[in-house]
């Protein structure tokens, strides 16, 4: 019993640890962001929404720890700025140690990068799929 006690207070020491190195820093936060604003299809979406009077984009971010898939990621959540209210786009899951990006889609689904880029919903942020803005 004794043992399955110090077992239980090393596992959750462990956790504890993780989850503190896991937390982003300011630093950390703004460098995903920026990384963020490099994925053309993120870079189509802000020009079309920006191109419409009254929006903008708006990245919100999230400080408490993301530990999945066997990395820590910072977690942003990609809005439309309207003015009296947000609307989400996706939430976007960047581990800049591993390089590794996942998207929370429409369905709610998390697809890496390479799987959003081929579903409908990625395909529709790409230059020539975007939207016909009227004016």
């Amino acid at each position: 019993m004794k043992m399955r006690v110090l077992l239980l207070i090393f596992l959750l020491h462990m956790n504890h640890i993780a989850l503190a190195a896991c937390i982003g820093s300011d630093v950390e936060i703004f460098l995903a962001v920026k990384k963020l604003y490099t994925i053309s299809e993120v870079k189509n979406w802000q020009r079309f929404i920006e191109s419409h009077p009254g929006k903008k984009t708006k990245v919100l971010s999230f400080k408490e720890p993301n530990i999945m898939h066997k990395g820590c990621y910072i977690h942003l959540s990609a809005h439309v700025d309207e003015g009296e209210y947000l609307t989400r786009w996706h939430d976007f899951y960047l581990d800049s140690r591993r390089n590794s990006i996942y998207i929370d889609n429409s369905e709610g689904e998390l697809l890496s990068l390479s799987k959003w880029r081929s579903s409908k919903d990625g395909e529709n942020w790409r230059t020539n799929n975007l939207p016909k803005h009227q004016p």
